[in-house]
């Protein structure tokens, strides 16, 4: 600590500007040290272009088409080789990267990187960075990429993400639930959960996300008015909001004996009336001669579609995912499968269908690892690059 005191006047002001230009020179965000080990494969970059080259007799082909494409090499090359030949030509990105957990799952500069390793962290960003910058050119503008990571670097993704791809574009961290039964070897919690992050290119170029209702989901759709033939059946819910105090959604509300009810609700007085005019609402006369007010869903409203939940709770299992690699590779029961963790198919065919409408579609896989996308994307019929 500095003794301020046996400084001059003119030595105290030159400390004072120093300390307001290293003010100046800061921001919110993330930073890391990626110049202490360059990345060698990005330096090959520098001064190499890589050169993708085509061997037919391993072509991926199909009944539909033949445009699927399996790229073997340095993900870094290929998308750098990507950026010629498939710029802004991308609906849909899906990565699986290495979740830097120390225990041998992630390479930099062709060696393992451990949890003693001070610069574990800074070396998995500069890894990361360099691949997120390039696969953001590849999408469309109305593009999204999903990332799956787990607790060891969720919060420094996301602040990663954010640079790249912009805070305003940020759609959703999704939790999901990736295994049933309990937590072997745990201490602490039984550790049952990943995240999926989702950014859009550009998110004011998305309409938004749906999902399919499920068959269980349909069944309450049980009640019967005169818009039956235009709407189908409906059901009904509380018109009082349960959230947090908005005083622009408290007005009140006349009921059918000319009493009122107060309180807030779901929506601004505005959108209430144009409900009532529609038929949508519904009163009910309770024993002490008040009324509730309902709102009515109907059936046709969405066309079967729903938004997807935030939290993936019962959608598939890793178990899932290695019970298919067994299936695939006709591996008997008790033996070990070549993929540790591998992604159920059924997730990646979720994410797809809810974020990609089109009936023709590209999507990429930068770390294919066990090819459980490239499985996905054959099988909804649209065209893969996986690497």
């Amino acid at each position: 600590m500095p003794n301020y005191q046996n400084l001059s006047k003119e030595e105290l002001l030159k400390l004072v500007e120093e300390q307001a230009q290293e003010l100046k020179s800061k921001r919110y965000g993330l930073v890391w040290d990626s110049e202490k080990e360059p990345e060698q494969v990005v330096l090959d970059c520098e001064n190499n272009l890589p050169i993708l080259q085509r061997v037919k007799e391993r072509g991926i082909k199909t009944d539909t088409n033949d445009d699927n494409i399996l790229i073997e090499g340095d993900n870094y090359h290929a998308l750098t080789c990507l950026n010629y030949t498939h710029k802004e030509k991308i609906d849909v990105i899906y990565i699986d990267p290495p979740y830097n957990t120390g225990k041998k799952d992630f390479i930099y500069n062709d060696r393992y990187i451990d949890k003693e390793d001070g610069y574990r962290h800074s070396k998995w960003l500069n890894f990361m960075e360099k691949r997120l910058r390039l696969a953001k050119n590849l999408l469309i503008e109305n593009g999204v990429i999903f990332i799956s990571i787990d607790d060891n670097e969720q919060a420094q993704l996301k602040l990663l993400c954010d640079q790249v791809f912009g805070e305003i574009n940020f759609i959703s961290q999704v939790v999901w639930r990736k295994k049933y039964g309990g937590g072997k070897g745990s201490k602490y919690f039984v550790d049952l959960h990943e995240y999926i992050f989702c950014y859009a290119l550009d998110k004011s170029k998305i309409s938004g996300f749906s999902v399919e209702r499920a068959e269980d989901k349909k069944d309450i759709f049980k009640l019967e008015d005169e818009f039956l033939e235009e709407r189908g059946r409906y059901y009904i819910r509380p018109l009082k909001s349960g959230l947090a105090l908005r005083k622009t959604l408290i007005y009140p509300i006349e009921c059918p004996d000319g009493s009122c009810v107060e309180t807030q609700w779901i929506c601004a007085k505005d959108t209430y009336k144009k409900l009532l005019t529609d038929g949508r609402i519904v009163f009910k006369k309770l024993k002490n001669d008040k009324y509730n007010v309902y709102k009515k869903f109907y059936e046709k409203d969405n066309q079967d579609s729903i938004l997807p939940d935030s939290i993936f709770y019962d959608l598939s299992y890793n178990q899932n995912g290695k019970e298919e690699i067994k299936r695939i590779f006709g591996i008997l029961e008790g033996r070990d499968v070549p993929f540790d963790n591998a992604k159920p198919k059924d997730l990646i065919s979720y994410l797809i269908k809810l974020s990609c409408k089109n009936t023709t579609a590209t999507i990429l896989d930068f770390m294919a690892g066990s090819g459980t996308t490239g499985q996905a994307v054959l099988d909804l019929n649209k065209e893969a690059v996986c690497l």
